[in-house]
């Protein structure tokens, strides 16, 4: 019922945040390379 459904959507939860994370993570590294590159 409910909890199966809960603890199916924390686990997605989970994972999509993991996944944003690990963007912002590439995000940051690649804009201090570019600005590193930059000077």
């Amino acid at each position: 019922g409910d909890s199966g459904y809960d603890a199916g959507k924390k686990v997605k939860g989970r994972k999509r945040s993991l996944i944003v994370d690990t963007l912002g993570l590439l995000l940051a590294v690649s804009i201090s390379a570019a600005s590193v590159q930059d000077r």
